[in-house]
């Protein structure tokens, strides 16, 4: 007989482990105390490595990791406390359809409307009565002493939404993949475009460079050479018979006044 806690004790041991670490925090956990007692992930951690190393009893671990999935684990679908889908496929993994108790009986029954009770007895091959108590009657009479259980009611019942899950997660990672590697395209492309601009700017003004010296070279000279030309007009001597605002005038604008002494 196949048995995990004899195979694979220390990956048993490490999911304790893991479960009772620092950083997992379980919503819906019963058994956890704020203020500081022990949890059943506590007790079952502590039982299985007392010393701080695994005790291989495989009646040991079947106990501790029972334990610590009833602390927790649930067929609600609360969001902060309920296990949800998981449980469902959890129930499957067991085969805890296998193991449901009847549920004709007339608490249960009550809780359906009369659209639900009457698809429950048609479900059975019954025919539809014209209230939902004389529908009950109808179905507990038919199921007797054997066992019942709807359909919605079943673990199985989550496999689908299951499926529908796992293939919409891996459709998102696809999509998510797709959008990285664009991304990544993209700024290859970016940084492509950025160098060969950088290039063609690094030649423009290289080539600016070599146009410019000429002819800054050429204006040196220009410049040096008007500056000769008017600095004879500019430096006018001074003599008392040419006017003090005549000579400033002519001193400012050489190009358009000279003054020549005869």
């Amino acid at each position: 007989m196949y048995n995990p806690f004899v195979r694979f004790p220390r990956l048993i041991g490490a999911f304790l482990l893991a479960l009772s670490a620092d950083n997992v925090n379980i919503h819906g956990d019963n058994t956890y105390d704020p203020y500081g007692a022990a949890s059943e992930r506590d007790r079952a951690v502590a039982s299985v490595f007392p010393e701080g190393v695994l005790v291989r009893d495989p009646a040991v671990l079947r106990n501790a990791a029972h334990e610590v999935l009833c602390s927790f684990m649930n067929c609600e679908v609360s969001m902060h406390s309920g296990s949800g889908l998981p449980a469902q496929i959890l129930g499957v993994l067991f085969n805890a359809d296998a193991h449901m108790p009847t549920m004709a009986f007339e608490d249960f029954l009550k809780t359906y409307s009369k659209p639900g009770i009457t698809k429950a007895v048609q479900a059975e091959g019954l025919e539809e009565k014209p209230t939902g108590k004389a529908m009950r009657e109808a179905l507990m009479a038919h199921v007797g002493e054997k066992r019942w259980v709807p359909e919605p009611a079943t673990f199985a019942t989550g496999i689908p939404a299951w499926k529908a899950k796992i293939k919409k997660q891996a459709a998102r990672a696809a999509a998510r993949a797709q959008l990285d590697a664009q991304t990544e395209e993209d700024d290859e492309i970016d940084d492509q475009s950025s160098d060969m601009e950088l290039c063609d700017e690094q030649d423009v003004a290289e080539a600016d460079e070599e146009t410019l010296t000429p002819e800054e070279d050429v204006s040196a000279d220009d410049t040096s050479s008007v500056s000769e030309t008017t600095s004879s007009h500019t430096e006018l001597p001074d003599d008392p018979r040419i006017p003090t605002q005549l000579a400033e005038l002519a001193r400012k604008m050489p190009e358009h006044l000279e003054i020549i002494m005869v």
